[in-house]
């Protein structure tokens, strides 16, 4: 068996190697910003931040775990370690959902992580990305495994370092509920345990924290900026709900199509549920809702919905064949078709790839990078546009920068300022210089001649 899941995680590896160095660039502002925090933390030897001058963020790091993760892999090259990292993490993290898919008794495993993988290109294009969502996710599948076991120290611990590698946590602690909701639905007995040990898990890990009580104003501004602040523009893309429904199931239809065929299967007679199948429907029902909110939510959606249409098949007792675990000759014919649909999103990962490359052009700031080096001096306040800073701030950690991340952080500690930003960022501004010197206390500008307006609010005000 340890046999199986070395050669597992060993294809779960080269599959996602594959996926990682389509460039030897890094993909998105988001995966700057954790190299360079996680090299800004191995140099010196402190996980206090303070590059940020108008955001909530200025002393706050709330993925610090994750980026003392990467540290050993960014010692000797911080952008192929960053990528080893997490090709590494990923293999792991699949490897878990193989094991845990074989814990429940899942029947043919290896064809659900099939189609958690071919669910759609989305998934895996921000699987590229150098972020915690892996590891995220394999926090939430051990948690899943605990809970059936009800083993309540456990899950407590993992929420403690939930807490500690990423500002999603209480994404456990909605997943603990709907296991107490799972228990009651099906016995009308409400299990307290499982939510008493994850949250008192949670809660001790802000509370034993390096960052608190500050990082209590990052959270509330994540969980409610949403609805308490007005609607902010200049977010991005990953925070946007999807254009159009239409757009939606051309990405996510194969997921779609899994649940549907799930369905149509388990209903020509009674359903039966268990406490798994219920927890994770409803845990599919959350991120779909979200998902709705915000695109990046699919690639939670995707492998929940998946493991919950496996759990479904389990508990209905769906014949796949005279030996159990393996399909039927009619349906062997899923197999190959899902391997084609994973080649396809394979293909779909390479082309999104390259046009956020050409879209955002982070690889393109080398020059500039080097001119801030060479006649910047340590801790000047550099205004660029905030999802820029973290190339900057990778190439050049001695100085500071407004915001990074989301400018939902700079809102929520001034509106005034937010504003004033983003008049200069949209050219709109009638006092840039004002603005930028005075109000910012900026040394330096760094302007995107594809913005145009920016670039000639700037250059009409020299």
């Amino acid at each position: 068996m340890k046999r199986y899941y070395i050669i597992a995680f060993g294809i779960f590896f080269i599959f996602f190697a594959f996926l990682q160095f389509f460039t030897s660039h890094l993909i998105g502002a988001d995966s700057y910003y954790h190299v360079a925090v996680s090299e800004i933390v191995r140099k010196a030897h402190s996980i206090e931040p303070f590059w940020f001058t108008e955001s909530i963020l200025e002393h706050v790091d709330i993925h610090w775990l994750f980026h003392i993760l990467l540290v050993p892999f960014t010692v000797f090259h911080p952008i192929i370690g960053a990528k080893l990292a997490i090709i590494l993490f990923a293999a792991l993290t699949f490897t878990l959902i193989l094991w845990y898919l074989k814990k429940q008794n899942i029947p043919s495993p290896e064809m659900w992580i099939l189609f958690i993988l071919a669910g759609s290109y989305i998934l895996l294009f921000r699987l590229t990305a150098v972020r915690v969502y892996m590891l995220s996710l394999a926090m939430l599948i051990l948690a899943a495994y605990f809970f059936s076991k009800n083993n309540f120290k456990a899950l407590a611990i993992i929420a403690f370092f939930y807490a500690w590698l990423y500002s999603g946590f209480p994404l456990l602690i909605v997943f603990a509920l709907c296991y107490l909701l799972a228990d009651y639905f099906l016995r009308k007995e409400f299990q307290y345990k499982p939510l008493v040990a994850v949250t008192t898990g949670s809660l001790l890990g802000l509370l034993i924290n390096p960052f608190f009580p500050n990082i209590l104003k990052v959270y509330y501004v994540q969980v409610f900026g949403g609805f308490v602040f007005p609607p902010l523009t200049d977010l991005p893309m990953e925070a946007l709900p999807f254009p159009s429904i239409t757009i939606f199931l051309a990405a996510c239809w194969f997921t779609l199509a899994v649940l549907i065929f799930t369905l149509l299967t388990i209903g020509k007679k009674k359903v039966v549920f268990t406490k798994e199948s219920v927890a994770w429907l409803l845990m599919s029902l959350f991120f779909l809702f979200f998902t709705y909110q915000s695109r990046r939510f699919v690639e939670y959606w995707i492998p929940f919905t998946t493991i919950a249409c496996a759990f479904l098949i389990r508990d209905n007792n769906v014949d796949f064949g005279e030996k159990k675990g393996v399909l039927p000759k009619k349906l062997v014919f899923i197999i190959p078709i899902t391997i084609l649909i994973l080649f396809f999103a394979v293909y779909q990962t390479n082309e999104n790839i390259s046009y956020e490359l050409n879209e955002q052009r982070l690889q393109d700031y080398g020059s500039c990078i080097l001119a801030l080096r060479q006649h910047a001096q340590s801790n000047d306040l550099v205004f660029v546009s905030w999802s820029k800073v973290p190339v900057f701030l990778l190439g050049n950690p001695n100085l500071n920068y407004i915001n990074a991340l989301d400018p939902v952080f700079l809102y929520a500690k001034s509106p005034e300022l937010y504003n004033k930003y983003q008049s200069v960022i949209n050219g709109t501004s009638v006092t840039p210089y004002k603005t930028i010197k005075e109000d910012f206390k900026a040394n330096w500008v760094v302007v995107d001649k594809n913005n145009r307006d920016f670039a000639l609010l700037i250059d009409g005000n020299q």
